[in-house]
């Protein structure tokens, strides 16, 4: 997707505050693209846009964007927000592990995968779990994933090395403890503050 737009947010905006930005996926690579950075930066609005715009797509509708080559998706599955079914018992984290085990058992290798946070504040035994899980999928079963994830220590499990881009370009590459190490990285790509020492 070149120069791709979110349809309704871009609307929404005066012409030049919507940034358009591009995509570039394949299931034949198998690939887990981790988004992270400040609250409010627009990682949200940029998974739903890829969403949107490869739905439409498949539709064969217009495509808000410069150009778009998109493949044949079965399906788009997304695990986004928070919800809970407390008169069915159903905490949000409970209601959040059914969707999610419901992606992991249906997606196939034609599948869109959105992940927005998922299991925020859980244990550690928890998130190691969800990690291997996902890293399962996407190597063995070809699964195409968008994570957004501000936890370093899980995206550090997710994938080694981390490469960290801003606009378009490489900024930092390395294992996860050498990206740590750079305070205004993590400050400025991860959103999470550095405490000095």
């Amino acid at each position: 997707i070149d120069q791709g737009r979110h349809p309704v947010v871009a609307r929404m905006l005066p012409p030049v505050a919507f940034v358009p930005n591009d995509t570039v996926m394949s299931n034949g690579d198998a690939q887990l693209i981790i988004l992270t950075g400040p609250n409010m930066a627009g990682k949200s609005t940029y998974i739903r846009q890829v969403a949107l715009i490869v739905l439409l797509a498949q539709i064969g509708s217009y495509v808000p964007a410069d150009e778009a080559h998109v493949g044949l998706v079965d399906r788009i599955f997304t695990r986004v927000g928070l919800q809970d079914d407390l008169a069915a018992g159903q905490s949000t984290f409970m209601v959040e592990m059914q969707e999610t085990a419901n992606i992991l058992h249906t997606a196939t290798s034609r599948s869109l995968v959105l992940l927005d946070e998922i299991a925020a504040g859980v244990n550690r035994t928890l998130l190691n779990d969800l990690a291997a899980v996902v890293q399962r999928l996407n190597r063995e079963d070809g699964l195409t994933f968008f994570v957004i994830e501000h936890d370093m220590d899980l995206i550090g499990r997710l994938c080694d090395p981390v490469i960290v881009m801003a606009q378009g370009e490489k900024i930092a590459e390395g294992p996860m403890a050498e990206i740590r190490a750079n305070p205004a990285i993590v400050e400025a790509y991860f959103g999470t503050p550095v405490e000095s020492a």
